[in-house]
């Protein structure tokens, strides 16, 4: 109970900016304690994880990436290393994901796989040759559907939160 009064005491200190809140630099200027949240540290860490992971997944060096994107209902992301489609604006192609899960169990079929895909195929009278199968890919934290993953493996985003770099 006497540590807890303590604290309060430290507190009560603080905020009636007593001698524990501000201290006098070796110029005669307020200093404040450091943020107790705050790393100045932080962007360069974040930075190397980032470079790391996608090491990981990309062969060449100095590589970049159209978008980076994030899951529209959580913003936890979804992909690090995508090209934007040619044509359809909100749309990106991926090899390589992070927090998804994909139902292979479900099947989604196109009859115009240039709808979903990178604009190849045929567009003779509106059909394709034959039928491309997809399958639903979910976030894996919230489970809100962002892309769908063809027969080659490509993940095929079109629900997601882009932010271009």
């Amino acid at each position: 109970d006497e540590d807890f009064d303590e604290d309060v005491d430290e507190e009560t200190e603080l905020a009636e900016g007593g001698a524990a809140a501000i201290s006098k630099g070796a110029d005669g200027t307020a200093e404040t304690p450091p943020a107790p949240h705050y790393d100045p540290d932080a962007d360069a860490a974040d930075q190397q994880w980032v470079d790391r992971l996608r090491g990981t997944a990309l062969s060449g060096a100095g590589r970049s990436t159209d978008a980076v994107l994030n899951c529209p209902a959580c913003m936890s992301l979804v992909c690090l290393d995508c090209q934007r489609h040619v044509r359809y604006k909100n749309q990106y192609r991926a090899m390589f994901v992070t927090n998804c899960c994909v139902n292979t169990n479900e099947t989604l079929n196109a009859t115009d796989a240039t709808s979903l895909g990178d604009g190849g195929g045929s567009r003779n009278s509106g059909t394709t040759n034959h039928e491309e199968v997809y399958h639903p890919v979910r976030c894996s934290v919230c489970g809100t559907v962002v892309a769908v993953q063809d027969s080659d493996e490509v993940f095929h985003f079109f629900h997601v939160l882009a932010s271009h770099g």
